[in-house]
């Protein structure tokens, strides 16, 4: 075995062990990212679904809004309806 074949060798044995470095880097740092991206999403779902200021609230805050005015809106019929006759 002459001397390039050795260094040869020893350069792929050291790229190879790079390679699986930077593999085992890469898989921790994803690693990191996707449980930070999932608590993340916990943290939204838990602001959705508050009963305070969550969807739920801003629902029932619009429907209270639709019958607020459809009692004022037939409260002026009414008037204009007792106006008329």
């Amino acid at each position: 075995m002459s001397v390039a074949e050795v260094v040869s060798i020893v350069g792929v044995c050291v790229v190879g062990v790079g390679l699986v470095c930077t593999w085992v880097r890469n898989g921790r740092g994803q690693s990191r990212h996707q449980g930070a991206l999932e608590a993340d999403v916990i943290h939204i779902k838990d602001k959705i679904d508050d009963e305070h200021t969550g969807l739920g609230a801003i629902k029932q805050s619009v429907d209270n809004q639709a019958v607020h005015c459809a009692k004022i809106s037939s409260g002026f019929e009414e008037r204009i309806k007792n106006l008329g006759g």
